[in-house]
């Protein structure tokens, strides 16, 4: 998922702390045509944070879900 935020400029050597709240039933889940719903699966994720989808300059982290779910609609 390619989340679009609002941007803010940095001074050189300035940081900034931010948040972003993305229900994880929507970043993690993929239509299972067998169950005919949508599946968010239990396990560990890897989460890239950058300012472009095609740079390869990326903050890493990990994500585990510890429980699976399955559910309709959007």
């Amino acid at each position: 998922m390619v989340k679009k935020l609002s941007s803010f400029d940095l001074a050189a050597g300035e940081s900034k702390s931010v948040s972003v709240e993305v229900p994880y039933k929507y970043a993690f889940s993929y239509f299972d045509c067998d169950a005919n719903k949508w599946n968010a699966e239990a396990g560990e994720y890897g989460v890239l944070v950058g300012n472009s989808s095609v740079s390869d300059k990326f903050l890493k982290s990990t994500i585990s879900l510890s429980k699976g779910l399955l559910w309709s609609g959007l």
